[in-house]
């Protein structure tokens, strides 16, 4: 029975320190110029936000894979765009309104292979083979998201977005003040009230209003990363990056993590 409890005690402070040091390991290897495909990367071949399209993502060489979180009636965090089912699968509404069980049954108009994926699949596959970039579109799949990263520990290879919702960042972060998040930020005032929040608040998303040496110079100045999306630097975005120039201009601006819909053009870029 003591050899019992002396286990579960090391065990559990074993898993504490792997979380207070997960933040570490995850900023570190989002050093330097960082690629992550967006929904696995729009033009892989495959239907975005699906295991396929991060697999391709994983072959590419990209470093992290951008997804969307929602909750299912049943309490299933699963990975998918929109609120509702009706525009991309052959079910109908909204997709909180379904079990788990309907939803793997979708099929994809574009690409019938592929179902919607559960978050925990993911976390499951990627085990830390690349880094997880997951956003909440609802505040519901908050909590159970966080409930599975402590579940794998998967501190250091996953950080969630709260785009510029305050009180998303507040419910995640009060939650768990382990997990890495990212807030975006549209000006001034939003770009002071994030840096003053913890380290857990480790990367800043810009965009063209919000973008400019001096915010770049003040989130780097806090030992943030600095994030936003490849297309902003397109002059003709609906095309997506057709080339890999968009890359280049957000790297020459210094930007850290470039989120591309064409990973594989943003690497050579790199």
């Amino acid at each position: 029975m003591r050899s019992f409890l002396l286990f579960f005690i090391i065990f559990s402070n074993l898993k504490i320190v792997m979380a207070e040091d997960g933040l570490a390991i995850l900023k570190n290897r989002l050093s330097g110029r960082i690629v992550g495909a967006h929904q696995g990367g729009l033009f892989s071949g495959h239907f975005p936000n699906t295991m396929d399209a991060f697999q391709a993502a994983l072959n590419s060489g990209a470093d992290i894979v951008e997804m969307d979180l929602h909750l299912s009636k049943d309490g299933i965090v699963v990975v998918y765009h929109d609120d509702d089912l009706d525009t991309w699968t052959n079910c109908k509404g909204p997709v909180r309104e379904k079990n788990y069980e309907e939803l793997k049954n979708c099929q994809f108009r574009l690409d019938h292979r592929a179902h919607i994926p559960r978050f925990e699949e993911v976390l499951q596959w990627s085990s830390g083979k690349i880094i997880v970039d997951a956003e909440f579109k609802d505040f519901e799949s908050i909590k159970p998201a966080l409930e599975l990263v402590k579940k794998y520990n998967s501190y250091s290879w996953t950080y969630f977005q709260t785009q510029s919702n305050k009180e998303k960042f507040v419910e995640a972060h009060g939650y768990d003040p382990k997990v890495a998040l990212l807030y975006a930020v549209n000006n001034s005032e939003e770009l002071d009230w994030a840096l003053d929040q913890d380290d857990e608040l480790l990367i800043i998303e810009l965009n063209n209003n919000s973008r400019s040496q001096a915010f770049i110079d003040k989130i780097h100045a806090k030992n943030k990363i600095v994030t936003e999306d490849a297309w902003h630097f397109s002059k003709l975005p609906k095309l997506q990056e057709l080339f890999a120039s968009a890359c280049k201009k957000a790297f020459k601006s210094n930007i850290d993590i470039v989120i591309s819909n064409r990973p594989k053009n943003c690497l050579r870029a790199k």
